[in-house]
């Protein structure tokens, strides 16, 4: 795993997702996720839907 790499962690059931781009960094993201409503995994601000449940932003 690169230096750039970004690691999300459900907090209801520790599902482990890995993501990696050279144009963004962990602290980059956190700054602009937010957590689901439905399952409390962090979502990415670039992404419309959760990661692990597909519950709409």
């Amino acid at each position: 795993m690169g230096e750039d790499a970004v690691v999300f962690t459900c907090r209801t059931c520790n599902r482990i997702e890995l993501f990696g781009s050279a144009h963004t960094t962990e602290v980059d993201l956190r700054g602009k996720s937010i957590d689901c409503d439905r399952c409390g995994t962090l979502i990415p601000a670039t992404a419309g839907v959760c990661p692990n449940c597909g519950q709409p932003k």
